[in-house]
């Protein structure tokens, strides 16, 4: 720790007030830093000053002048911040007027958007579920086909457009 962390902690090694393990830090590092050790001497010493000093009570009756003092005050108001003294000025329609715009702005950007349209069926592609049926099987044939021959097949080159 640096002298700086120790001397903070000073007063309260001077008030016994630490705890053992940093009593013990504070004590180690005393035995090697004069500086440290000097500062704690004025510490104490300014310690027995201020124990040393008389101690005088106010007067009963200073608490009761105080008490008739502050109901004699009339209440002050405390002031709003201004951020809220400017929205209370304000009509609540002239607030809500910019959230409109910009409502309004996103409306009108959202119209302006392309919107993605959902695939169109091909007419000339259309085929019964017969159709589609037979198309897979014979697609399944002919990769079964090449799957055991090795190499595909000319017919399924040309049926799949497959190409190397």
């Amino acid at each position: 720790m640096s002298c700086k962390r120790y001397r903070r902690l000073l007063w309260s090694y001077a008030s016994d007030e630490l705890r053992a393990a940093e009593r013990a830090a504070v004590e180690q590092h005393l035995t090697c830093c004069a500086h440290c050790r000097h500062t704690l001497q004025s510490v104490q010493w300014t310690r027995q000053a201020l124990q040393s000093l008389p101690r005088h009570r106010a007067p009963e009756s200073l608490l009761e002048r105080v008490r008739t003092e502050i109901a004699s005050q009339p209440a002050k108001r405390v002031a709003a911040p201004r951020g809220a003294r400017l929205i209370q000025g304000l009509n609540w329609r002239w607030a809500l007027a910019p959230v409109l715009g910009v409502l309004v702005a996103l409306l009108w950007w959202w119209s302006q958007s392309p919107h993605p349209t959902p695939p169109q069926p091909f007419p000339e592609v259309a085929v019964t579920s017969q159709e589609y049926a037979e198309t897979c099987i014979e697609m399944h044939q002919q990769l079964e086909m090449a799957d055991w021959a090795g190499t595909p097949t000319a017919n399924y080159l040309i049926t799949t457009g497959f190409t190397r």
